[in-house]
């Protein structure tokens, strides 16, 4: 009987060996799933202590040395997340996305020629997807280093390679903003609204616009729907009532002026007349059709095309490339108002096709 359950007993230790030699041979990526979880949960001393199992299993594999580094660039230990990136290019030096995440590190350190270095090495990677955040990062050193133009100019591309990339777009409308381009501000957060962005502070923000362009009526309308939101909080209450004292103070101001200047009473009359003409030409512009559904964004118009063609065969038509500061765009549409050009974006969607509202003028 001994005899037998002994035998019973090694036949269950070896069955057990191979399944568990396999599990041991997937488990770095089990550490590394858990510690990209504990990052994402900003529990960065357990995210680190999972990237460091990992690498006991499996030392070569770049993406884990790369995850320890931006664990350690968010606890400010410089010298070890700097390790970490460097150690991940050596075993693949094509590995963009460490090499971006180098130059992030270096940007938040003050090295910024060196963040320069690493950051357009990045975005200069034809096969990297994240091309957009490299190119929003390499804005961020430049607007360190005070220079405005180059600022704006790589949130553009930013925006123009990921236009659902929602951080860069709020900060080129701020970047627009602070220099006076009103407009352009003003088409990037309509069309964010347009695609569904409708919180409050895009409102606000949108409000705030309007304020410094001098439309006074839309700026206070969007003030009137902000007032009557609910999830405000009191304090975000209190800034909205702070730009509406600053509409009304500058609508006053405008009525004094306006009486000082002695205007004839026709003269009067005729203002609502012309606020009449203006509402109708901007009703002439929609009816034209300028809303489209951006499907893509490539840096060369060979890429674009390849696209076309791939879109027309899933039966989709009304395409068109246009070109903005070396980006060729692909573009789907043509419709009167953005309910149509939503209404495209779903339909869409079911083809497994996704895109962006914009607005061409």
């Amino acid at each position: 009987m001994r005899k037998l359950l002994f035998l019973l007993l090694a036949l269950v230790v070896v069955s057990c060996a191979p399944t568990t030699a396999k599990k041991e041979e997937r488990s770095w990526q089990f550490y590394y799933d858990l510690g990209m979880s504990s990052y994402q949960a900003k529990n960065y001393s357990e995210a680190i202590a999972n990237f460091h199992r990992a690498l006991k299993i499996n030392p070569n594999e770049p993406k884990i040395w790369s995850a320890l580094g931006v664990a350690y660039t968010e606890v400010k230990e410089y010298q070890k997340a700097e390790e970490s990136f460097k150690k991940a290019l050596k075993l693949n030096p094509n590995y963009s996305e460490a090499r971006m995440n180098l130059g992030i590190l270096y940007m938040k350190q003050g090295k910024y020629d060196l963040a320069l270095k690493y950051l357009t090495e990045a975005a200069n990677d034809e096969l990297f997807p994240k091309k957009h955040i490299a190119y929003y990062n390499l804005a961020k050193v430049y607007k360190a280093l005070d220079k405005n133009k180059e600022y704006i100019y790589y949130l553009e591309k930013a925006v123009n390679y990921n236009p659902l990339y929602l951080e860069a777009q709020l900060e080129l409308a701020g970047a627009y903003k602070e220099v006076g381009e009103y407009e352009k501000a003003l088409k990037i957060y309509k069309q964010l609204i347009n695609n569904g962005y409708d919180d409050p502070y895009i409102l606000y923000k949108l409000a705030e616009i309007y304020y410094l362009m001098g439309d006074y009526a839309k700026a206070r309308a969007l003030i009137k729907r902000l007032l009557y939101d609910y999830k405000l909080t009191e304090e975000q209450k209190q800034k909205v009532r702070d730009l509406l004292t600053q509409v009304l103070i500058a609508q006053q101001r405008k009525v004094i002026s306006f009486e000082k200047i002695n205007q004839p009473e026709e003269n009067i009359s005729e203002k609502p007349e012309e606020e009449k003409k203006e509402v109708k030409e901007d009703k002439q512009k929609v009816e034209e059709g300028h809303y489209y559904v951006q499907i893509g964004a490539f840096s060369t118009k060979e890429r674009a095309e390849r696209l076309i063609k791939t879109l027309k065969v899933k039966g989709v038509d009304r395409l068109k490339i246009v070109e903005t500061q070396g980006i060729y765009k692909v573009l789907y549409g043509g419709f009167k108002t953005p309910e149509e050009a939503r209404k495209a974006k779903e339909e869409l969607k079911k083809l497994n096709i996704y895109g962006f509202i914009v607005e061409l003028k």
